[in-house]
């Protein structure tokens, strides 16, 4: 019947072989089991249901490209993507009003055909082939390429001259216009006659991405982590103790399983006895819940120890402050099953003190599913402690080029690093992108790229404070692998104090060749070959995630220290840390603590840091003080739904028609506004009353 889209809620509910399935065998399963259909996908597993779901969204047969491992001439589906067979022929539908010509009717809200098919891209027959596959009379196609689906035409017929939208996946054909569907009876969708070739699967296979849609993991995210799922559609669990553990800990929220969202019913400081290992995949930490001062986590870990390891996929971590001995994040694949990658994952708004060893750490160690997809924005990232010369901002890397060049879509974003030794950051990767960051207070190295790293570096700010020491910002040591960087739009304290230079002359200024890991250039040093290492145009690719839209500099990039450090994102959740939280009405309200506001502003020309690191003995005494944070009363409503009473009842007399109750996974209010499909009630809470899309 042909390829489609598969999700984690399962077109096809019933798993029937989990592995080695052929399509005779798969639909062999499916006609014993009484099922109308069978479904292929990932190389073998073989699924079954009565219907292809709710809203069966056809894919392109090219998306369908896995040789079935037991018979490597057969297709079994894709990265979910599911080949779809009917048990049983398929009566092609009869309408009894069916017109000659196709007819251009009106469309509202509500939808004269109810079932979305495809998303974007649609051509006429594109359409009219999925509708048919799924038993529905009519085929509409609108704003250039949606493809609907129902058993009546629509509303009204009018002007075909309304209908004015060329398809974009074919412009020779109408696709609709704005509110306009142009409709099409069904007929027969023809059975694919040719097999795509098969590929090699590589080893280890990496995990599927999660299914394409339009909702970001909340509205503004860009980056390799910007499509994360987070804990969508699943429980609100409320954090209603600052234990350790136990039931209503945040350990307890983020270590169980399922869709989840960890919503704060309590302010103040949760003090870690060990570390927190989150192995079970879709959650959201929504820090920004949190009443009073909001939420920090303080752990006593040696200086090497992790926090919160992340050794899944789809997670979203927001607006907490972790103030750890070691290293806060590690974002690192478990080895087994698919649901091990660490991919698709996000921390934003979040605020970094006291680290070891590094306060960020993304690796690929080896055997393991690869470890695609992370943004990490809008963090404050800084004052890492110990006796060591370790104390450093981020490692990007897995310490092996062959391993490195398999990882893409790493991404910093609209950061603030200040005062570690170095790594501002280290990176390795094979695709990354560094982008709108403020790099402060460094000992002896900036931004070095090793290993694999293949990095576009644009519109950053490297700003030298007390402990400078005239290092050009960005390193480059052959290291066993193929480096590049596309280098645009940075300004440097010392060697290059305004934008506009253009491309090669900022190549020149900022980018040093060094001959060790760490290695220094002293003020000096060797420019890296432009024809072996320097890229005239960013990343063209992209594997997972959005892209990022840069702010370019101006001047000495006064523009950006103002939009990191005072005024934050357009959508108002605030400048870099986890500096806002949520009132009981939607709206953003400032909670930066002393800690938070101190590091800013350092960087604002206010104070300067002291001339040494803080050592481990230095914690708790003077300016090194883990604040206390403000406490607050939870919003009425929030433990049970995870939106508070006096919003729910704002929105349900907004929604048209009114609405006697809003659930978290209802799509009422998102609707209402506009917003892409695929965001729930909840996300709209979480954002911000209305924030700008």
């Amino acid at each position: 019947m042909g390829c489609y889209l598969d999700a984690r809620t399962r077109a096809l509910p019933r798993q029937l072989m989990a592995s080695n399935a052929t399509v005779e065998s798969c639909l062999a399963a499916a006609t014993a089991a009484s099922l109308s259909y069978a479904g292929l996908q990932y190389g073998g597993e073989c699924w079954g249901g009565s219907t292809m779901g709710e809203a069966p969204v056809s894919k392109a047969e090219s998306e369908c490209n896995m040789p079935c491992k037991a018979n490597p001439a057969q297709i079994c589906g894709g990265f979910w993507r599911n080949s779809i067979y009917s048990t049983s022929p398929t009566p092609t539908p009869t309408p009894t009003d069916t017109p000659t010509d196709p007819g251009c009717y009106t469309d509202d809200k509500t939808r004269a055909l109810p079932r979305q098919l495809m998303a974007s891209n649609a051509t006429v027959e594109s359409c009219v082939a999925a509708a048919a596959a799924a038993s529905l009379s009519y085929a509409g196609v609108q704003y250039g390429g949606e493809c609907w689906g129902g058993n009546t035409r629509g509303y009204k017929s009018v002007s075909s001259s309304e209908c004015n939208m060329p398809c974009k996946a074919n412009p020779a054909e109408i696709c609709g216009g704005f509110w306009r569907n142009s409709i099409y009876p069904t007929m027969p969708t023809p059975t694919p006659t040719s097999t795509p070739t098969p590929t090699p699967t590589p080893t280890p296979t990496p995990p599927p991405p999660p299914p394409p849609g339009d909702a970001r993991a909340f509205p503004g995210a860009e980056g390799g982590g910007a499509l994360s799922l987070g804990g969508r559609g699943g429980r609100v669990i409320p954090v209603t103790t600052l234990a350790d553990s136990g039931s209503g800990s945040l350990r307890a929220c983020m270590t169980a399983s399922g869709p989840r969202t960890c919503v704060f019913t309590v302010s103040g400081t949760i003090n870690l006895k060990s570390y927190v290992t989150v192995g079970n995949p879709y959650l959201t930490v929504a820090g920004q819940t949190a009443p009073g001062g909001g939420i920090q986590v303080v752990s006593a870990l040696a200086s090497d120890a992790v926090t919160f390891w992340m050794s899944t996929h789809d997670t979203i971590i927001r607006h907490i402050r972790v103030r750890s001995g070691g290293t806060p994040f590690s974002y690192q694949p478990g080895s087994g099953s698919g649901l091990n990658g660490a991919y698709n994952n996000i921390l934003d708004h979040v605020s970094l003190q006291y680290c070891g060893n590094d306060c960020i750490s993304v690796s690929q160690p080896a055997g393991r599913y690869i470890n695609n997809g992370v943004t990490l924005s809008w963090l404050l990232d800084a004052e890492s402690i110990g006796s060591s010369t370790n104390r450093t901002g981020m490692i990007l890397s897995s310490g092996d080029a062959s391993l490195d060049a398999q990882v893409v879509d790493i991404d910093v974003h609209h950061s603030y690093l200040a005062t570690h030794n170095h790594r501002f950051p280290k990176l390795g990767f094979g695709r990354m992108r560094l982008v709108n960051n403020i790099m402060f207070n460094s000992d002896y190295v900036w931004s070095q790229l090793e290993f694999a790293a293949q990095v576009d570096v644009i519109g950053n700010i490297y700003k030298e404070g007390s402990r400078s020491n005239g290092e050009h910002p960005i390193h480059m040591y052959p290291s066993g692998g193929k480096l590049s960087a596309y280098v645009a739009n940075n300004v440097s304290s010392r060697y290059l104090t305004s934008s506009g230079a253009g491309d090669v002359a900022e190549w020149n200024a900022l980018v040093r060749q060094t001959s060790a890991e760490n290695g220094q250039d002293h003020g000096g040093g060797t420019i890296p070959s432009t024809s072996t290492y320097r890229r005239s145009s960013p990343h063209g690719t992209r594997t997972r995630g959005l892209n990022i839209t840069p702010l370019a500099l101006t001047g000495s990039g006064a523009n950006l220290e103002a939009l990191l450090l005072k005024d934050g994102p357009a959508d108002g959740s605030g400048p870099v840390g986890a500096s806002r939280r949520l009132d009981c009405e939607g709206n953003w309200v400032g909670c930066q603590d002393a800690l938070d506001a101190r590091i800013v502003n350092y960087c604002s020309g206010g104070g300067s840091p002291s001339s040494t690191h803080p050592n481990s003995s230095d914690l708790g005494r003077g300016i090194y003080t883990i604040p206390s944070l403000v406490s607050g009363s939870a919003c009425a409503g929030l433990q049970t739904r995870g939106m508070p009473d006096a919003w729910v009842n704002y929105w349900k007399t907004q929604v048209s028609p009114a609405a006697s109750d809003l659930t978290p996974t209802g799509k009422e209010v998102p609707a209402h506004l506009g917003w892409a499909a695929g965001y729930t009630n909840l996300d709209v809470y979480l954002s911000g009353m209305a924030p700008a899309l």
